[in-house]
């Protein structure tokens, strides 16, 4: 028994099928899946390094800042706005007893521990801004973060969303 060149086929006398045809079309149809077989490896390959652009995109890529490598943390970002009830007493100071002004943000303070944020620290809130920290949200919250409003519909309108934020 012989092998084919081609589709790799054994004959004998150079004839694919046991009826004793030629094997043109063999040939072609082999042709074709001997030229899918890359195309198929390199649809897999594109789509493996797509989920792992993905997963990085997500889960917190190392990005490298002013010689320093910045981690992206997800966290829940909602709004808030200067009143007794959603604060304390003194609803337009902050904790760290600054006047509240537009773009202050308050953090969770697992975010002050792991990951280094402080007081006029920049952060980068991905599709929403760049804001500065100056103000502390209850121990009871984690990786969460509140946008002050000065207007109460506004912060409504706001809501609360999951996005990615990067320490500047």
């Amino acid at each position: 028994m012989n092998r084919h060149g081609l589709c790799v086929q054994e004959t004998s006398q150079g004839k694919c099928f046991q009826d004793g045809k030629k094997c043109g079309w063999r040939i072609i149809n082999c042709f074709f899946d001997w030229l899918w077989k890359p195309i198929e490896v390199a649809i897999l390959l594109i789509g493996m390094a797509f989920l792992v652009y993905l997963l990085l995109s997500l889960f917190g890529k190392p990005k490298q800042m002013n010689g320093e490598i910045k981690k992206a943390v997800l966290v829940t970002v909602t709004a808030y706005t200067p009143t007794e009830e959603e604060c304390d007493d003194t609803p337009l100071v902050t904790a760290f007893n600054k006047r509240v002004k537009a773009g202050t943000i308050a953090v969770s303070r697992d975010l002050e521990k792991q990951h280094g944020w402080k007081e006029g620290d920049t952060i980068n809130l991905q599709g929403i801004g760049v804001f500065e920290v100056a103000d502390r949200m209850h121990q009871r919250w984690e990786r969460k973060v509140d946008i002050l409003f000065f207007d109460k519909s506004e912060a409504i309108e706001f809501g609360k969303r999951r996005v990615s934020a990067i320490k500047m």
